[in-house]
């Protein structure tokens, strides 16, 4: 994963100037490939803990929580999407940072999360700001408030490595992770920035835990699994977002086809994010064993 982050700086660096075309099919490779088969495996980790509960209703009751929770956060970006986008924000933050920092409490791990939110904001003001305006449909102008954000990086960063610590593996690595986060922002447009973390950070991560719980000790065999199990979800999420970037263009806002696109990708991710957050923190939550090995319990993924 490093040595792909590291690549990932340098290439970056070297293709200043990218077309907002252009990166979003670099972000649309990524989350295609890692990032939504990454979350489509969530029927596994809700199964372990419903299943025993309630018996084989458990397939109807996740579904219809799954895609209600959904529809709750869609409705929000129609009625009221200024405080929708803060939520989103800030619950993403959660999110990364409890699949960063395993066994910390939220109000810990949180600042590690906040990295890769605050950091696009912080450095590139302007083209984060217009992102966010074409998600939310509102203005959003963040130059005003770039030294409060710059500030608040700095704290992130700090209180991050503080928890982390420099004494052990995992504190010099967590180091390591933030440097490149750090830098990956420094040199790369807002949207490149957040799919480097999404993608080679977060989503890996989570997909080598996921295999490690599906078939631990043989990561090949758990991978396997998630290829042939994730595709179902992945390619249903994939039509319906390409049905709506179709509905934004050409039907509903009559907006550049790369503008409904940047507009469908981050609500669709806001509206995954919320039930498969609290998956994955129920199945954490009860620390399920593997299902296909004993006896030792792990966590389920981030």
């Amino acid at each position: 994963m490093v040595p792909a982050a590291v690549l990932a700086c340098v290439a970056l660096a070297l293709m200043p100037g990218m077309s907002l075309g252009w990166q979003l099919v670099l972000l649309a490779v990524g989350v295609v490939s890692v990032g939504m088969p990454h979350g489509a495996m969530d029927h596994r980790v809700a199964e372990l803990f419903l299943k025993p509960r309630i018996g084989e209703r458990w397939k109807a009751v996740f579904a219809i929580g799954y895609v209600g929770l959904m529809l709750i956060v869609l409705a929000g970006w129609w009625v009221l999407p200024g405080w929708t986008l803060v939520a989103f924000l800030a619950y993403s933050a959660v999110h990364f940072g409890l699949g960063d920092d395993h066994g910390l409490p939220w109000w810990q791990s949180v600042w590690r999360g906040g990295l890769p939110i605050v950091l696009p904001l912080a450095f590139h003001p302007a083209e984060a700001g217009a992102l966010l305006g074409q998600v939310s449909g509102l203005s959003v102008d963040l130059m005003p408030a770039r030294g409060w954000l710059i500030g608040l990086a700095i704290v992130c960063l700090v209180l991050s490595i503080g928890l982390a610590g420099v004494s052990s593996r995992v504190g010099r690595m967590t180091c390591v992770e933030l440097t490149l986060l750090v830098v990956m922002n420094w040199v790369a447009p807002p949207l490149l920035a957040f799919g480097f973390y999404f993608v080679l950070i977060h989503s890996v991560r989570h997909m080598i835990d996921l295999a490690d719980w599906l078939s631990p000790g043989r990561p090949a065999a758990g991978f396997g699994m998630i290829v042939r199990q994730c595709w179902p979800l992945t390619l249903i999420t994939l039509a319906l977002m390409g049905a709506g970037v179709l509905w934004l263009s050409h039907v509903g806002l009559n907006q550049p086809i790369e503008a409904s696109w940047v507009k469908v990708l981050f609500v669709t991710l806001s509206a995954l994010t919320v039930p498969h957050m609290l998956t994955t923190a129920a199945g954490n939550a009860i620390s399920p064993a593997s299902p296909t090995a004993e006896p030792a319990s792990r966590q389920v993924a981030c």
